[in-house]
């Protein structure tokens, strides 16, 4: 069933979204451009076992797509989000981990992050999905969907706008 609504999900946002074009945030339009691309999906088995068991909806995400960019302006690069890959998941996790070790937990993956910005997407150990803030501590990140599927569906309908601001 989860593999079924993400391969929904991300169809839809595909579907929609593969041509640059004008999106409205909070009832404004857009300055620019925007448009959706997934890379062919991964499995690696080998590597799976790198992942906690909390990994399981991004694991069935990167069998759809490897690495994805949501609602990226195509103009300047400047707005958007990037779901990385797998490896690039684990290095920005650790990477991530050394830096705030008080912040990123065992179970946690840090699994994209935002063009123009240094906050990052963050899966906890129950999956569901945190914006990290640079100045601010884990207890004053915002929780900003119950799992992957709940972020990219309220991304598509939010049109890429950050709704939770």
């Amino acid at each position: 069933m989860l593999m079924n609504n993400l391969t929904a999900i991300t169809d839809k946002i595909k579907r929609d979204w593969q041509t640059a074009r004008e999106a409205v945030h909070f009832g404004t339009a857009c300055p620019f451009l925007l448009r959706c691309s997934f890379d062919e999906g991964w499995w690696e088995e080998a590597t799976m076992k790198d992942f906690p068991a909390s990994a399981a909806e991004l694991l069935q995400f990167w069998k759809i797509s490897a690495q994805a960019d949501l609602f990226k302006d195509e103009t300047y690069g400047q707005w958007g989000v990037v779901i990385y890959s797998p490896a690039a998941t684990l290095a920005e996790t650790a990477r991530q981990r050394a830096i705030r070790s008080q912040d990123i937990l065992a179970d946690d993956l840090v699994f994209g992050g935002f063009y123009g910005d240094t906050e990052l997407l963050m899966a906890d150990g129950r999956g569901a999905i945190y914006v990290c803030l640079p100045l601010y501590a884990r207890a004053d990140w915002p929780r900003v969907a119950d799992s992957l599927q709940d972020f990219l569906l309220r991304l598509y309908h939010a049109q890429g706008a950050k709704y939770w601001e």
